[in-house]
């Protein structure tokens, strides 16, 4: 695991959100003998100690998958990762786009990582892209993030924009663009398949200012 590209990250997602917010990170060790519950961790950290919560996660990422959640959350919870209640500030816009892979069950997937861009072209360049290892995942960063009541009917209809470009050719996209939503942290492993993993990655961009 890259920390420094972990924390850089993190550290531009989060960095219009005050820092006495949280950020979420769910991991799951994907070794075998081990119930789903037993396998499930969740990391918290106040956006001011975002570096210390990449230390802490750096040691899962060999046999680990580890998203974090993409809204900040207005507090620490006793369990779980919290739903859209429970988050606080929308810092940017963001797309999981799915290519046709051994890793996705459905069939009707943009056949290559090309044509997932493509769609891309529909809208202004984003900030930046990940590589999740089974796709993308495009960011648009915010200005100033957005409360995330004011957010929700935002999302909708972003979720409904994203879905008619790809009903048009004849594609699915996942209803992703809820405020809770978590993705895949760069520099981290796709562990999906423990045989096969893939490095979570970003694509060559122009930098965020």
């Amino acid at each position: 695991m890259d920390k420094s590209l972990a924390t850089t990250f993190l550290q531009v997602i989060f960095g219009r959100v005050p820092g006495d917010q949280w950020v979420s990170c769910f991991a799951i060790d994907r070794t075998a003998n081990q119930s789903a519950r037993a396998a499930q961790k969740v990391l918290w950290s106040r956006v001011d100690e975002i570096p210390e919560l990449v230390e802490r996660l750096a040691p899962l990422s060999p046999d680990h998958c580890i998203w974090y959640g993409v809204s900040s959350r207005r507090s620490k919870l006793e369990s779980g990762r919290g739903g859209t209640n429970d988050c606080a500030l929308v810092p940017c816009l963001w797309a999981d786009l799915d290519v046709t892979g051994p890793g996705h069950k459905s069939e009707n997937l943009p056949p290559t990582e090309a044509d997932a861009l493509s769609l891309l072209a529909s809208f202004p360049e984003p900030s930046f892209v990940v590589r999740t290892g089974g796709g993308l995942q495009p960011y648009w960063m915010l200005d100033e993030p957005w409360p995330v009541e004011e957010a929700l009917p935002i999302l909708d209809r972003w979720y409904y924009t994203w879905k008619e470009l790809c009903d048009e050719r004849g594609w699915h996209i996942d209803n992703v663009f809820d405020p809770a939503r978590i993705l895949r942290l760069p520099s981290t492993t796709n562990n999906k398949d423990l045989s096969a993993p893939l490095p979570v990655t970003m694509l060559p961009m122009a930098p965020v200012v």
